[in-house]
């Protein structure tokens, strides 16, 4: 479903990239003048509903960008909305709902799964784990003392 940026509450910021800010959604108000016929009526319906159970947040463009990053960032997200309405993988973060603007205008917005972890943790989790079985876990030096 599409949404007006209007109509998504904000929480807190979860992360910041290079062209790009993820803040955590609080909720969606719909505003019917946003409605384009029923059947996208009843999807923005239930995915606002959903807000409750789930956790999603969404990625627009940072505000502080000088010009010329910012065109990159607009091209950027842009091209990511794209690739992403069209893969569907366990392994790829999924895009559930977008803007209901052009993508190349400045408060586009994608709204994503929100990650319960990042993939440097869960490497440091995997790590330690294979330490706590062949050695000793010893933080930012690895493992010693492997065990026979």
């Amino acid at each position: 479903p599409q949404f007006a940026f209007n109509e998504v509450t904000l929480g807190r910021m979860v992360g910041q990239g290079g062209f790009s800010v993820v803040t955590k959604i609080e909720s969606i108000d719909l505003d019917e003048v946003n409605e384009t016929g029923e059947e996208e009526s009843k999807a923005r319906s239930d995915f606002a509903a959903s807000i409750r159970e789930n956790h999603y947040v969404l990625k627009t463009l940072r505000t502080d960008l000088p010009e010329e990053e910012y065109v990159k960032g607009i091209v950027d997200l842009a091209i990511e909305a794209e690739f992403l309405s069209v893969l569907k993988h366990p392994n790829i973060i999924s895009m559930r709902a977008m803007a209901n603007s052009d993508p190349h205008e400045s408060k586009f917005f994608v709204i994503l799964d929100r990650l319960t972890s990042t993939l440097d943790r869960k490497f440091n989790q995997w790590r330690k784990e294979v330490g706590d079985n062949s050695g000793m876990w010893l933080g930012p030096f690895g493992y010693c003392c492997a065990k026979e």
